[in-house]
């Protein structure tokens, strides 16, 4: 379709010098091959504004930045805050490309130099402009249905997720109640292996559930940490214990850094000791028969202060990294079948880790093992007072 073909084009023109005015309705009105247009003049912002708010539709404003009551960039702030629907081509004598720049990013569609160019460029400007201000309200109302779905489906995490725990907390208690015979014999032995089953699945599946329900409130901006000072030595030392059975049983070794010297962090435990166990469980999962899992703790020259877990397991692929990280998400979907999980340790971790000020960090090299490093800002982490011998 032609530019002569297309349907006028209403532009407000704010300018307060009448000889550019005249150059511009000749160059827009008296040019070839371009378009109808209608061409409405003001002198001043509030003019502008008053048009604008008065219930005139204009498809695009040409707006001159030195004006008698506004100059600037704040100009084109103030006109936007006005109708932040209608797309604005800056047109000024000021020929600088970072002001430019500084123009377009604060919301012009397009810049122009006055006694540059000719109608059709101009016009072009124009009908380029009335374009991409629709892509860009098509964008922002994309992000909003998309946020909303997402708040909506954090809801209906949270929901769901209380509303399984319910029963399940029913079927673990009943199930522990008949494995450890707490009203008498069973009789048969068969029995209390399935109800030992039953409850391992149960509290497996609690775990899930769990995991899924902090995601959503996290996402929600619903999640409150309880912030005490942890001591990081006591804290590791029993997440260390509830894996080392499970570590002795599938033949790994776990180095432990030495318990003296390590800081007090202030935050909330039961999350920082989720973050820890998280990265453990990770490691044992996918660490092969004879490997090593290593703790390491190290204050960095800024007083930050960082635990790190690394492992001799199969590692991850360079391309799948980013991919860890994200909810849901695992590396290699061969490993993870085997494992189970629902993907969402090192992601929540991540997350309880900003919640702190923090971050978590990942390496890996395919096939020889991965590292995972939870970072705590220096705002967080005090030496403990030495007691006096």
């Amino acid at each position: 379709m032609s530019f002569s073909t297309q349907k006028t084009i209403r532009v407000l023109f704010v300018e307060d010098n009448p000889g550019d005015v005249r150059l511009m309705r000749l160059f827009l009105l008296g040019a070839e091959g371009i378009g109808p247009i209608e061409l409405v003049h003001v002198d001043c912002l509030a003019a502008a504004i008053a048009q604008l708010r008065g219930g005139t539709h204009f498809d695009v404003v040409l707006l001159d930045l030195s004006l008698p009551d506004s100059t600037g960039v704040a100009t084109l702030t103030r006109l936007q805050e006005a109708s932040p629907h209608t797309a604005v081509v800056v047109c000024t004598g000021f020929d600088d490309p970072e002001f430019a720049i500084d123009a377009v990013h604060c919301g012009a569609q397009d810049y122009l130099v006055k006694g540059q160019g000719d109608g059709l460029l101009v016009y072009r400007s124009l009908r380029y402009a009335i374009e991409r201000k629709r892509l860009e309200r098509e964008l922002v109302e994309a992000k909003r249905i998309a946020e909303d779905a997402n708040r909506r489906k954090s809801r209906f995490l949270a929901s769901m997720s209380h509303e399984l725990r319910t029963p399940l907390n029913a079927i673990l208690g009943f199930s522990e109640m008949i494995k450890e015979e707490m009203l008498g014999p069973i009789g048969v032995e068969k029995y209390i292996d399935y109800a030992t089953d039953i409850f391992d699945a149960g509290t497996h599946l609690l775990g899930l559930i769990n995991d899924v329900l902090d995601l959503s409130k996290v996402e929600a901006g619903r999640f409150q940490l309880l912030e005490e000072e942890v001591d990081l030595a006591e804290l590791l030392a029993a997440c260390l214990e509830m894996v080392s059975e499970t570590a002795h049983l599938n033949h790994l070794t776990l180095i432990a850094p030495p318990s003296r010297g390590l800081p007090h962090l202030r935050g909330d435990a039961r999350v920082i000791r989720q973050v820890l166990l998280n990265l453990l469980s990770n490691a044992l999962k996918f660490t092969p028969p004879g490997g090593v899992i290593t703790v390491h703790c190290a204050s960095s020259i800024d007083g930050s202060y960082i635990v790190s877990v690394a492992d001799t397991g199969c590692g991850i692929a360079p391309d799948a990294l980013d991919k860890v990280m994200d909810e849901f998400q695992q590396a290699d979907l061969t490993v993870a079948r085997d494992h189970g999980g629902t993907g969402l340790g090192l992601p929540l971790s991540r997350r309880f880790m900003l919640l702190h000020g923090g971050n978590l960090s990942l390496s890996s090299q395919l096939g020889s093992g991965t590292t995972v490093t939870a970072h705590f800002p220096a705002d967080r982490v005090s030496m403990p007072a030495r007691v006096p011998a």
